[in-house]
Parts: structure tokens; C-alpha cells; sequence
């Protein structure tokens, strides 16, 4: 299911927390929230630092946006892509000539 997206921040969000909140309903602020837990747990491991508490979430790796959405009970498996779809895509295209 789609949900609408509840911005509740003074900026304008980015992608991460917006798929997020799109995908389960939780307003951006707590999305931001839960992906700065995510990346803190993350920094505290590798570096044994804390980011900023108020840092602008802006570029969300694929592993961020999972934890937050397995932690706000979504079901998320991986998709396994077993052929080149770039490739296949030009193949299927060579009709049209070169573009």
C-alpha cells in the first residue's frame, strides 16, 4: 500500500526518508529519526562516533532504508536480478537503429 507523504519539516526532504513515508505512513520527521538511529548504530561500530542529532538526512544507503522499514515492521526481502537488464533492454531495442 501507498501512503501519503507527511512532511512535517521546515526543509524540503530527500528521498530516503520520503520512500520511507511513502511506504509506511510514519511522518518524515520520524523517518529522519529512525535513519539517524540507523546511521549512528553504524558510525558507533566503524568509527565510534555519533553524527550531529539534528544533521539533515540527504544521501541514504540501500541497507539504511531496510533497517528502518524492517524496524517499522514492513516485510523486505531482496530481489535477485539473474540477467543484465541494460543489456536486455538494447537487445530488444536494436530494431529502432542506433540511439
Amino acid at each position: 500500500m501507498i501512503f501519503p507523504v507527511i512532511n512535517d519539516v521546515k526543509h524540503r526532504p530527500f528521498c530516503g526518508p520520503t520512500a520511507i513515508s511513502v511506504l509506511t505512513g510514519v511522518p518524515i520527521s520520524r523517518a529522519e529519526k529512525m535513519l539517524r538511529r540507523a546511521r549512528n548504530d553504524w558510525m558507533l561500530k566503524q568509527y565510534n562516533e555519533r553524527i550531529k542529532p539534528n544533521a539533515k538526512i540527504r544521501s541514504t544507503y540501500t541497507s539504511e532504508v531496510v533497517s528502518v522499514l524492517k524496524r517499522l515492521g514492513c516485510k523486505v526481502k531482496s530481489v535477485e536480478i539473474t540477467e543484465n537488464t541494460f543489456h536486455k533492454f538494447v537487445d530488444d531495442m536494436r530494431h529502432v537503429g542506433t540511439f
